[in-house]
């Protein structure tokens, strides 16, 4: 297993530092575990794919934790990829559904 720590900022800018987004790799299959502002901007320094992340869990709805959800399924999108998961609170899935036609699975209540 390897962790990579893509931000780890907070809501207020600072330089250096993007917000709240952590990339778990198990057997070479990325799991991202919140997607805050900024944190598409480091896949590349971090030497990994934004198109390998096709599952991607939200631990809440603050938007330093899901303001590039969108950017990353648009950028996604554009390379051809269109089959990412996104898990989160079961009472918060319509916030992203009505957005992008996206399907939130619900993981949690």
């Amino acid at each position: 297993m390897e962790i990579t720590f893509l931000g780890t900022g907070v809501a207020i800018p600072q330089k250096g530092r993007v917000q709240s987004g952590v990339l778990v790799s198990l057997e070479e299959k990325p799991l991202l575990i919140d997607c805050g502002s900024g944190v598409l901007s480091r896949f590349p320094d971090a030497g990994v794919s934004h198109t390998n992340v096709d599952t991607v869990l939200l631990s809440h709805l603050h938007l330093d934790h899901v303001a590039d959800l969108i950017p990353l399924l648009k950028a996604n999108w554009l390379r051809g990829k269109t089959d990412m998961r996104v898990y989160g609170r079961r009472d918060r899935r319509l916030v992203f559904e009505g957005a992008w036609g996206l399907r939130v699975y619900p993981g949690w209540s």
